[in-house]
């Protein structure tokens, strides 16, 4: 015959559950604990992908500023060129104006340079006849002390 009776085998088998209950609550201490851990470390990593996002977004922010303030100084530039510039039609016309004042300027300083060529032989000839009017005063002079 076997040694089990109730007895033997009902404390048996409070052992096993016992065991068992342990083993089960090891194991489920386990799993709390990597739970635990696997929370923690995904707490930490939505925190850097925030952290990470936040920076992003301020540097997006501060890059769409600079183009921002970028595109109005070239506007502003735009603006003065546009306000500052002659358009061709305002070029053509003054530069219409320009060339008829310098043909006008051109004959008469031609004019003007004739007259100087003319006044300056008035000169000579005038010089030329009070040289011989003094010269024939001269020769009269001499001619007439030697007599």
């Amino acid at each position: 015959m076997s040694e089990w009776t109730t007895d033997t085998l009902h404390e048996h088998m409070c052992q096993m559950f016992k065991l068992t209950k342990n083993d089960i609550d090891d194991r489920f201490e386990a799993q709390a604990t990597a739970t635990e851990r696997a929370l923690q470390s995904a707490q930490l990593a939505v925190d850097k992908a925030e952290r990470l996002a936040e920076i992003r977004a301020e540097t997006q922010d501060r890059i769409a500023s600079e183009r921002a303030k970028a595109q109005n100084e070239w506007r502003a530039s735009l603006q003065d060129i546009t306000s500052t510039y002659l358009t061709q039609d305002q070029y053509d016309a003054a530069h219409i104006v320009l060339s008829e004042k310098i043909d006008r300027l051109q004959i008469r300083m031609d004019r003007a340079e004739a007259k100087g060529v003319g006044q300056g032989q008035l000169i000579i000839w005038v010089f030329l006849g009070i040289a011989s009017l003094t010269s024939i005063i001269g020769i009269i002079l001499d001619l007439s002390v030697a007599h």
